[in-house]
């Protein structure tokens, strides 16, 4: 690549040798915000838990709405027993108080009676039926609710230590960005632009430290008239990727 002619202005090669050397520290600095930046979007808030959360708040309300409906069942059920237990004792006063004498008529308040005792029994039968599938609802609410607020504890403490995430990446973040503002203020105007535009054309890596005569951008080996002008402290790029070239305590 040909050399890029505004790199030669009037100043001497320990100047640019210091330039080059403090725009190396800019892309390092640059390569830990970027590493940082997407570490933070990363470090996203619990939505999933949230959302978990809802659903099994969900799932308690549903319990509790079909703990309502049963127990509605069960005082209905209750009603119809009673209604059932008046009715055959009704029955029972008439055929015991011998206020008839008539066989026939005794028979039915008989047959009443039996079939009231019936009915009530079957009753009764299902509302134990019904009276265990409360307690187990009961028990399967209480279950939940108990799960519900440990989850809810969960959340709160990692929401808590995501904040804590947030604010510490932040914080690093605007450090680095004052220390890069810093530097930058250093560094003479056409070699920053420069740096910048090889910056965006090669992945964020304008300069490429050299070793063993190898480009660290490229991995190309270089000319040796390019390794002899960086000895003499010369601004060089790569013959291949057109990085500027660093050579590391040079």
């Amino acid at each position: 690549m040909e050399r890029c002619t505004v790199l030669f202005y009037l100043r001497n090669s320990e100047d640019f040798m210091s330039d080059i050397w403090q725009l190396y520290r800019i892309q390092q600095i640059d390569n830990q915000l970027e590493g940082l930046t997407r570490k933070q979007s990363d470090v996203i808030t619990r939505d999933d838990l949230r959302e978990e959360m809802a659903k099994h708040r969900e799932s308690i309300k549903e319990a509790e709405a079909d703990l309502k409906k049963q127990k509605t069942i069960l005082k209905d059920k209750d009603l119809e027993v009673q209604k059932y237990v008046t009715q055959r004792k009704s029955f029972e006063k008439k055929l015991y108080s011998g206020e008839s004498g008539n066989t026939k008529e005794l028979a039915g308040w008989e047959s009443e009676i039996r079939t009231l005792k019936k009915k009530q029994s079957v009753m009764e039968d299902e509302m134990l039926v019904l009276m265990e599938e409360i307690e187990a609802l009961e028990k399967e609410i209480i279950e939940k609710e108990k799960a519900y607020n440990e989850k809810e504890e969960e959340c709160t403490r990692s929401e808590d230590d995501l904040r804590d995430q947030q604010k510490s990446l932040a914080e690093e973040i605007e450090s680095l960005k004052s220390k890069r503002e810093k530097i930058v203020e250093t560094i003479d105007a056409p070699l920053l632009a420069k740096f910048d535009e090889l910056q965006a054309q090669c992945d964020g890596v304008a300069i490429a430290k050299i070793a063993n005569g190898i480009c660290g951008g490229c991995f190309m080996n270089l000319p040796e008239s390019i390794i002899k002008r960086m000895l003499r402290r010369e601004i060089e790029f790569c013959s291949n990727c057109g990085r500027i070239l660093f050579a590391d305590g040079e």
